[in-house]
Parts: C-alpha cells; structure tokens; sequence
C-alpha cells in the first residue's frame, strides 16, 4: 500500500486559497445557469402570451381594449378568457381549450374575473416573468411602438435596465 500524502501545515493556506476559488468557480456557474433558465422560462412565457394575443386577434379582428383609459395585463387576461368562457348545464363557467394552459404554473397568479353574463370565473390574472417581475401589455403605438406587445424589465445587466419584448 502506498502511504497517504501528508500535508504541511505550511500548505494549509495555499489548500483553503484553492478551495474558496473552486467553490467561488461552482456557485458562479449555478448563478448563470439559473439566469440562463429564468431568461428561458421568460421568454417561453411572452412567446405563449404573444400567441394568445394574436389568436385573441383573429376571433376579435382587434387587439384587446385598455381598461379605464390604461392596458393592463389583467385587461387582455379576462378578455381573453371571456372569449373562450361558456356556461355548463349547472350554471358555471367554464373555458374551453385556450394557449393560456400552457403558461407554467410558476409564473401565473389565479384570481376572479367577472364574466359579462353575469356571475364569476376563478382563471388567470396575472403573469410573472422567470424572475419573478410582472409582465406589461402595450395595447397600441402611442405606448410602445411594438404593440400589441407583451414586455418585461430584466435584472439589471453592469447597471442597465434591460427589457425583452414579446414580439422582437
């Protein structure tokens, strides 16, 4: 059997130097990866909105109307969901088969909207980006010269604010 290394004590600031910069080295990694992740279930997320909005569109022949003078994601979420919203034999609502099924349970917050014949519907309300900030509707070119867009502010990248829109 070969004999074990030994170390000096002398060493012993050389060996805790070369761990903190491998640990220093793994956890930047997992810190982009986790970036790279959230930036991807971002733009997942504003890809299946910007569907939404243009099936919304083809049905509707116009983008969804501001809410008391201002477009607000909450506005073109009810809309939308009203478009596919019918009554049951009992009386409820119920949405049939709509692009919203497949935002990521992470990003959507759940909520009533009131449905124009009357009574509730508990569907979506608000959709948050990969990183947790909420995503803006831009329903027309006086606001953002992409609408009918959807966007979303990302974390600041070297001290500028950087934002991804859904239809670039």
């Amino acid at each position: 059997m070969s004999k074990m290394p030994r170390i000096k004590t002398s060493d012993l600031p050389i060996l805790a130097a070369g761990l903190v910069i491998f640990f220093g080295v793994a956890c930047w990694f997992h810190l982009r990866n986790e970036d790279s992740r959230r930036l991807v279930v971002t733009r997942i997320t504003m890809a299946t909105l910007q569907s939404a909005l243009r099936q919304y569109e083809r049905i509707a022949d116009q983008a969804p109307r501001a809410i008391a003078g201002h477009p607000s994601i909450y506005g073109f979420l009810a809309a939308y969901q009203r478009q596919f919203a019918r009554r049951d034999t009992a009386g409820h609502w119920k949405i049939s088969h709509n692009d919203l099924i497949y935002l990521r349970r992470s990003v959507v917050q759940h909520g009533w909207i009131s449905m124009s014949g009357g009574g509730r519907y508990y569907g979506v309300v608000n959709v948050k980006d990969g990183f947790g900030h909420p995503i803006h509707y831009f329903s027309n070119a006086r606001q953002n010269w992409r609408a009918p867009c959807f966007t979303s502010r990302l974390p600041a990248i070297v001290g500028k604010t950087q934002w991804i829109y859904s239809n670039h």
